[in-house]
């Protein structure tokens, strides 16, 4: 070989090691929840994995090869402070360094639904980190309450994590809202559009899966009167539409409304 042609292929063998491939360059695979013949909502195209910690109570990872590195989980952690519990949860997954990017609590009209308790709480989250060396995020769902109606002692984390750019293909928050709160994406839907999401947009949009959950599910479901549920949905909706009043104005607080009626506004 001559020294030109050794020096090419060295080159290209560097340029593959240093710049893995991209978001784009991945396959795009819409995220499709299929229920089990025991009625559990799974991932299609997704598996079950061994734990990886005591207290993971599940973990699933993509079929496919590209996607290595890739897994959702849920983890129980107990620790009432949701950021702390959330570098818990993904440090317990595997995630080194753990850094918070977006943190947003979710509608406390959609929590009250399921848990009323002052100690209730519930939030999404993005993180970064790395996963065996590669630079990674993750986003999750925490919720601190108790259906039961005992008071809350444990964080619920669900979670998904991957390196950068196959967080980014499988569509980052579209993960978690799809297995866990019913959304739902288009067959031909491109998951580059959600997995690139800004941190703030996308715990915003993870939020908005939990409160729609909560108003198309969970309330059915329950054996509440119309009024309660009216109600319920009215400050849901007063809720969204103070946050989006601020709109990201750091001198604007959503605070609940003096009437009693469980709404919300906005004060400067």
């Amino acid at each position: 070989m001559k020294l030109k042609t050794k020096l090419t292929a060295i080159f290209l063998w560097f340029s593959v090691a240093a710049f893995p491939a991209t978001a784009e360059k991945l396959p795009n695979q819409p995220t499709i929840a299929v229920e089990t013949a025991s009625g559990e909502m799974v991932l299609k195209n997704w598996s079950p994995a061994p734990a990886t910690s005591d207290n993971m109570k599940k973990r699933f990872v993509p079929d496919a090869r590209e996607f290595s590195g890739a897994d959702t989980w849920i983890v129980a952690i107990e620790d009432a402070d949701l950021k702390r519990a959330s570098r818990k949860a993904f440090s317990a997954a595997g995630m080194n360094g753990v850094k918070i990017l977006a943190f947003e609590a979710a509608n406390p009209a959609a929590l009250d639904v399921i848990d009323s308790q002052p100690a209730a709480q519930a939030a999404s989250v993005m993180v970064e980190g790395k996963i065996d060396g590669r630079l990674a995020r993750g986003i999750a769902f925490v919720l601190f309450a108790s259906i039961e109606g005992d008071v809350p002692e444990t964080a619920s984390v669900h979670g998904f994590m991957a390196p950068r750019p196959v967080f980014e293909a499988l569509g980052g928050m579209a993960i978690p809202g799809v297995l866990h709160f019913g959304a739902t994406t288009a067959p031909d839907e491109n998951m580059l559009e959600d997995g690139t999401l800004k941190p703030v947009q996308a715990v915003q949009k993870l939020n908005s899966f939990f409160a729609g959950w909560v108003e198309g599910y969970v309330i059915p479901m329950m054996s509440m009167s119309m009024q309660m549920q009216l109600q319920s949905i009215e400050n849901m909706q007063s809720w969204n539409n103070a946050m989006n009043a601020c709109a990201g104005d750091t001198s604007c607080n959503v605070v609940p409304m003096n009437d009693g009626s469980g709404g919300w506004t906005t004060e400067r």
